[in-house]
């Protein structure tokens, strides 16, 4: 099945700046999984930021890829208040610097989680593949094997 149709085909994206926080505090962001016609509007986009003349043009063009990419966020908490930060996009730009919005539209564009994301991913890939292997196997041997 195309990865579009899978329900919840997204991504997290923890950034650099957070990596070392535990994983269950750690803010994440969701990002959607592009078809590739939003891929190549966002690639290009993306290949705009070399030609842009001024750093407001450079801004906008990680704004728009942002919230193409962007559709939610977890454990972001008001230093404040103490209270998760319900998602809204029109605060992005007021919650992340220049560097770490930059960093969150690559991996939007590139369509690649955070490194400890990744791994997690993996990790959870290679234990799934061994239960259903062991699974299988048993099924297998249930087949072959004599009933006493």
């Amino acid at each position: 099945m195309p990865t579009l149709l899978k329900p919840n085909s997204n991504f997290p994206v923890v950034l650099d700046v957070d990596k070392d926080e535990p994983s269950d505090k750690q803010p994440r962001f969701i990002c959607r999984c592009l078809s590739k016609s939003q891929w190549l509007e966002l690639a290009s986009l993306n290949e705009s930021l070399t030609s842009a003349s001024t750093i407001q043009e450079s801004s906008d063009v990680v704004t728009k890829i942002t919230e193409v990419g962007l559709v939610g966020w977890e454990n972001m908490i008001d230093p404040e208040t103490g209270k998760e930060i319900p998602f809204d996009l029109s605060i992005v730009d007021d919650i992340l610097t220049a560097g770490e919005a930059a960093e969150l539209m690559m991996h939007i564009v590139s369509q690649v989680p955070s490194a400890e994301d990744k791994k997690k991913s993996d990790s959870q890939s290679d234990s799934d593949t061994e239960e259903s292997a062991a699974t299988a196997k048993g099924q297998e041997n249930a087949k072959t094997s004599p009933a006493k």
